[in-house]
């Protein structure tokens, strides 16, 4: 039983991180496009 619930909670805590990966990884892409927005409109 114990077992099974540290599994379910590793799995949740992957799928948080990937979240977080991904979330960071947009924001990053953002700050590109805004940089180059930037530079094309100097």
């Amino acid at each position: 039983m114990a077992r099974a619930f540290v599994d379910f909670a590793q799995h949740r805590y992957d799928v948080s991180q990937e979240r977080v990966r991904q979330v960071e990884q947009q924001e990053a892409d953002t700050r590109q496009v805004n940089e180059q927005l930037r530079n094309e409109l100097k």
